[in-house]
């Protein structure tokens, strides 16, 4: 579990692993307890494959959300990059090129990508 607290954008994030991203606004004054919810998240499983089938071992995967927030970010950060969104989640491919990434949001299309050396996608 990890808690970001930053006092002057009056925000916590919580992950964790198999845990959804939850932001919850920190009222003014900051209370001494804050009682943040969160809940397990989905899970995106696959494999990294090759033309032939074959899987591809030790891929990067990374899943960020598909919707107008990203679209903002993106056009807002030059040199902007999928792992650097704030919400992006990340897994490295087995052996066979199977994966799962954990903690995405239920009701949230995202964005796919993965990249080995020799191999972009």
């Amino acid at each position: 579990l990890s808690v970001a607290f930053a006092p002057m954008d009056q925000w916590v994030v919580v992950t964790g692993k198999g845990l959804a991203r939850t932001e919850t606004a920190v009222p003014r004054p900051i209370p001494e307890e804050l009682l943040i919810r969160s809940t397990h998240g989905w899970t995106i499983r696959g494999r990294a494959i090759e033309e032939s089938g074959r899987g591809i071992a030790g891929a990067r995967l990374i899943a960020w959300p598909s919707t107008p927030e990203h679209a903002r970010l993106t056009a807002r950060r030059s040199g902007w990059a999928a792992g650097d969104h704030p919400r992006a989640l990340t897994a490295t491919s087995g052996a066979d090129g199977s994966f799962e990434i954990l903690g995405a949001e239920r009701g949230i299309a995202y964005n796919l990508f993965a990249g080995a050396i020799g191999w972009i996608g």
